[in-house]
């Protein structure tokens, strides 16, 4: 009779003299763990190399299936892809600077930059996240994502976002001489009246100048 890989059972292919050998049954239970495990990731293989075909509720069922505690539903669509593409090597390398980069570069997009304590005056065993952030972030996301992948010891101090944008900037600037002349005179050396009208309001030119009459 056949024996699929999903439910195999080593002791079975023993010849009968072995099986009794409790040294035999305890290597062969180990056997049976590690061959099982490994077909249940056979149909997983199928979905890996459809990563950049799946819809994102597809990605998300993936992503639960693999227990990737970071992942975020809200994310970019391209965002998930990278997650999950990266989820494997971050578990491998959780708690490290660079599984704490990498968490926020493939879920969100964008290099955080990583200061540790005595970088900022801070106490030993704390560190600080700067965003330089070129889309809206909810901080209460990226910081479980760090949560998840930073190590044990490690405390978050907090997370600092700031923006950069290029824009143009036109600059240009020209002379200007100004001229001030003040005459001044006694009444004596000249002495003028001004004209009004018949309601008796002083008239004046276009351009507002008092006319007078000398």
């Amino acid at each position: 009779m056949g024996m699929k890989l999903s439910d195999v059972d080593i002791l079975r292919l023993l010849p009968v003299f072995m099986r009794d050998n409790e040294a035999n049954r305890a290597f062969a239970k180990a056997l049976n763990d590690i061959f099982r495990a490994l077909a249940a990731d056979i149909p997983r293989l199928r979905e890996w190399d459809q990563i950049d075909n799946m819809t994102g509720p597809e990605l998300d069922e993936m992503a639960w299936e693999m227990s990737v505690e970071w992942y975020d539903t809200g994310m970019e669509l391209e965002n998930k892809r990278a997650t999950i593409k990266a989820a494997v090597l971050l578990k491998e390398k959780s708690g490290t600077k660079w599984a704490v980069v990498e968490a926020v570069k493939a879920g969100y997009g964008v290099v955080p930059e990583i200061l540790e304590w005595y970088e900022y005056g801070g106490e030993p065993g704390h560190f600080r996240v700067n965003l330089n952030a070129l889309n809206a972030f909810d901080f209460a996301k990226v910081h479980k994502a760090i949560e998840y992948v930073k190590r044990a010891s490690a405390h978050l101090d907090g997370i600092e976002m700031y923006t950069t944008e290029e824009t143009d900037l036109f600059v240009g600037f020209a002379t200007v001489h100004e001229y001030e002349y003040a005459n001044t005179m006694d009444k004596e050396e000249f002495e003028f009246d001004w004209l009004v009208n018949e309601l008796g309001e002083t008239l004046c030119d276009e351009l507002g100048n008092v006319l007078t009459e000398y």
